[in-house]
């Protein structure tokens, strides 16, 4: 799964963004290998909330 699925899911340019559970269906992965992605994510980019991870993920141009 590449990080920009998973943060195009999750950073709310849909109406409402989406959680763990949503995604995973979506996916059809469990909803808690999701959670450990968004962690992974959150990680890798050094930020500790999603606002933060969709920002900086927009900033390096993961997502446009």
């Amino acid at each position: 799964m590449t990080t920009a699925i998973l943060l195009h899911h999750f950073s709310g340019r849909h109406p409402a963004g989406k959680t763990a559970i949503e995604i995973a269906g979506i996916l059809g992965r469990s909803h808690r290998t999701i959670q450990n992605e968004i962690l992974n994510v959150q990680r890798k980019l050094n930020v500790v909330n999603a606002a933060q991870m969709i920002a900086e993920s927009f900033r390096f141009g993961i997502l446009r």
